[in-house]
């Protein structure tokens, strides 16, 4: 069932933005989702999903659907609540005047009981950004996704497994490169899922042969392997609105 959003008038300011103003003047915001997986970590105090947003259409055309990601986690006996969400391959995004200070990670202080924990999460997905530089991209994601991980790629449809993000790599990883950065870690208490977000660039050979770029922003969720390594178990991206200057 395709769920609606939810009503936005509790949303409070951020940073000198009114939220529902900002929902209200953005016509082609997700109206609608619906979730195609996910799971929860052993201390059941954080969880993730993944699936299909519907897109309303300003100009009579059929919806567009997208595909996200959502990280979720609650207090003892809360309620869930979203604390990292990427739409992947979504359209760019209403320009708002935000603070910078919207951009920059939050300070959290750490526990002491997860922060070697958080270091793991982050070292791994530095080792993988690290493994796409040396070995290429279509290896680093083949090697570090989680036996039935599913990956968003540029394809519309999700790549589920070691093997078909190697054979997707295979036939369209040719002639572009994709370099990253984490630059957050989360872990939850039981120390077994978590996630990084971070940023990206994409190069690739233009229609003049000359090499484009585009940046961009991800989020990957990681869960601990038995063997103690961490692997990702979903992860995409979008592209990061250009300036007004750019345009």
């Amino acid at each position: 069932m395709v769920r609606n959003r939810p009503n936005s008038s509790r949303v409070p300011k951020r940073d000198g933005v009114n939220i529902e103003d900002w929902v209200a003047s953005a016509p082609r915001l997700v109206s609608s989702w619906e979730p195609l997986g996910g799971a929860v970590s052993y201390d059941l105090m954080a969880g993730y999903t993944f699936g299909v947003a519907a897109r309303p259409s300003t100009n009579g055309a059929p919806a567009r659907f997208e595909r996200y990601i959502a990280m979720w986690r609650r207090a003892r006996g809360g309620d869930w609540q979203i604390s990292a969400y990427v739409e992947v391959n979504g359209p760019a995004a209403v320009e708002v005047s935000i603070s910078p200070r919207a951009f920059t990670p939050p300070l959290v202080a750490v526990p002491v009981a997860l922060r070697e924990a958080t270091h793991k999460v982050f070292a791994a997905d530095s080792l993988f950004a690290d493994l796409g530089d040396r070995m290429g991209v279509g290896f680093a994601f083949s090697n570090t996704i989680a036996p039935q991980g599913v990956l968003m790629a540029g394809s519309p449809q999700l790549l589920v497994g070691p093997e078909a993000v190697k054979e997707y790599y295979a036939s369209h990883g040719e002639g572009t490169s994709v370099t990253w950065r984490p630059v957050f870690a989360w872990v939850t208490s039981s120390k077994d899922l978590g996630f990084t977000s971070g940023e990206y660039v994409v190069t690739a050979r233009g229609p003049s042969g000359a090499a484009v770029q585009r940046f961009g922003k991800y989020l990957s969720v990681w869960q601990r392997q038995r063997d103690g390594s961490w692997k990702f178990v979903v992860e995409g991206g979008n592209t990061t609105p250009p300036k007004a200057s750019e345009k």
